[in-house]
């Protein structure tokens, strides 16, 4: 929970977006009506910039008043798995929705994505834990396995794709993880530094 001082802070930097000079596309506004709660007041479509994941894709932020008070809402634009694109490139299906409403996960009531447009709820309960601000939170052990059960979920929802998973996970040595985890991350700070000599 936020306190006071940082949940006006949160609410501000939404007010303060410009209203920008174009209109959002209409695939987006209809996505953002649908995902407001009936009685809703009427909105206007901001674009946003956040984070680093999403960077250059449509996204859009719309911000409207409901039985006395703030309702916060997102839509950005999704592009198929990397993962798809690498085994399988002709398959561009946007599975995040599916994962998402899994028999094995817990679903979230205002994530809905709409053809290849995700809507979600944004308010000071309902944000990313950020790393730069929160670290100590993210890299703690007890988090990293609570992530780890929930890649898991998103993978049980296929009972013979389980069974197949376990079985590789059985034949692995205990640490395999955590070398894959550090020869990752070697992989993505060579890449970074070699990318940054390039500009």
């Amino acid at each position: 929970m936020l306190s006071n001082s940082e949940r006006r802070e949160f609410w501000e930097k939404y007010e303060m977006l410009p209203a920008g000079k174009k209109k959002a596309p209409s695939a987006y506004t209809e996505a953002l009506a649908g995902a407001f709660p009936p009685g809703a007041g009427p909105f206007t479509a901001k674009r946003r910039s956040a984070g680093t994941g999403s960077l250059g894709r449509p996204r859009f932020v719309a911000y409207a008043e409901w039985q006395g008070g703030p309702v916060l809402r997102e839509a950005k634009a999704l592009v198929p798995s990397t993962w798809s694109l690498c085994h399988r490139p002709l398959d561009v299906t946007i599975r995040a929705g599916e994962i998402a409403g899994g028999r094995a996960r817990s679903s979230d009531p205002h994530y809905h994505v709409c053809a290849r447009i995700l809507v979600r709820r944004l308010s000071p309960n309902s944000r990313k834990i950020e790393i730069d601000k929160h670290a100590e939170i993210l890299l703690s052990p007890t988090m990293l396995e609570l992530m780890g059960f929930e890649i898991a979920n998103c993978h049980s929802d296929d009972a013979a794709a389980a069974a197949a998973i376990l079985q590789v996970l059985q034949a692995r040595a205990p640490e395999w993880l955590q070398e894959a985890a550090r020869a990752a991350a070697s992989s993505v700070s060579a890449e970074q530094k070699t990318y940054a000599r390039t500009r």
